[in-house]
Formats: structure tokens, sequence, C-alpha cells
């Protein structure tokens, strides 16, 4: 077995590893922290939930930390965990379909979400995660390459509104308008029908 190349993960996957109870302590949190700083005081509270925040903090980011993917000639090993560690190993003939997603903030700060989708015999199972752009296109190439696996890039739900929203513009611009310059033209031939019409009786008299 031959290790090709060893990638981590970009920092906007810390999102991810965000416990679902995060924001239910980091709401109050913000509230109690504005409320402390107002009063020039802190409740016994304060600290409960300062401590649970930093706690979720500190997992989400150990989780980031502790993220490697790890491309051999013909499996990919996904590592992750902090307490409990988790190794997944993908065989690249066993993927069916991997997709890159752009989304608009992602493209920001140069991130790229990777989707694998694999078809086993009993189930069909998914593993998505964020990588930096340039290691989503040097996956994405290998692996269509390697495996001849399905590609698909997945176009920003925002662009696609913004394309058919300009279009349909040009097309609702041009049905508005051309009453508009139907009118204008018919204007137009009538008030030079009129100039050649008083030329005409100019010359004759």
């Amino acid at each position: 077995m031959i290790f090709i190349k060893s990638i981590k993960a970009h920092p906007l996957q810390f999102f991810s590893y965000l416990h679902p109870l995060f924001w239910a302590a980091a709401i109050p949190f913000l509230g109690d922290t504005r409320k402390a700083f107002a009063a020039g005081q802190v409740s016994e509270r304060f600290f409960l939930e300062a401590a649970a925040v930093s706690l979720f903090l500190f997992l989400a980011a150990a989780r980031l930390k502790s993220f490697e993917l790890v491309l051999s000639d013909n499996k990919i090993f996904i590592k992750s965990g902090v307490f409990i560690k988790e190794e997944k190993i993908i065989p690249i003939n066993k993927i069916s379909l991997i997709s890159r997603h752009k989304g608009v903030i992602a493209r920001l700060f140069g991130s790229q979400k990777v989707r694998i989708e694999t078809e086993a015999a009993e189930n069909k199972k998914e593993i998505s995660f964020r990588l930096r752009k340039r290691d989503a296109l040097w996956l994405f190439s290998v692996l269509c390459v390697t495996g001849e696996v399905r590609r698909r890039t997945r176009v920003p739900f925002l662009k696609t509104v913004m394309g058919a929203a300009a279009v349909s513009s040009v097309l609702v611009g041009a049905l508005l308008s051309a009453p508009i310059i139907n009118r204008a033209g018919k204007l137009l031939g009538t008030a030079v029908s009129q100039i050649f019409s008083a030329a005409a009786n100019g010359i004759n008299e």
C-alpha cells in the first residue's frame, strides 16, 4: 500500500463539530455577559455558562485538530476524535459519487465541502467534510481519475437564483418595453408624415 498524501480539515469544519447544546448555552451566556457589564457584577450562573461554552469550544477545536484524511493508492482513511478515536476506511473502488459544494461564505474563506457516497451491498453511506480549496480540488481530481468515480459540482443556490432573476428580468423588461417601443414608433411615424406633408404643401404653394 502506498500512501499518497495527508490532508487536514479547513478551519470552517470547526462549526460542524460544535455540539447542538452549544447554542443553548451560548445565547444565555451572551445575554448574561451584557448584563454583567451593565451592572458591574457577575452571577454564579454566568460562570457555569462560561464553563459550558468553553468546554464545547475546546472539544470542537480538539476534534478539528485531530481530523486527518490520508489517501493511499486504493483506500481513504479518515481519522478524528478526542477521547473516543474514530477511524473510517473507504475503499476507492466502493466510492460511487464524490461532490463538491461551494457556498458563498465558504468561497470567501477558501473552503469547499466534499461529500463522498459509497454503495455497499447492504446499504449506502455518506461522508462529508470541509477542506481547503486546493486540497478539495486535488482530492476530487485524484479520486475521479483513480477510481473512475462519478463527480458532481453543486452550484450555490444563491448564484442559481441570481442567474434566474437576471434572465427573468431581461424577459420581463422585453415584454414590458415592447408596447412602449411600438407606441413610440407609431408616434414617430405620424410626426414624420406630418413634416413631409407640410413640406409638400409649402412647395405646392
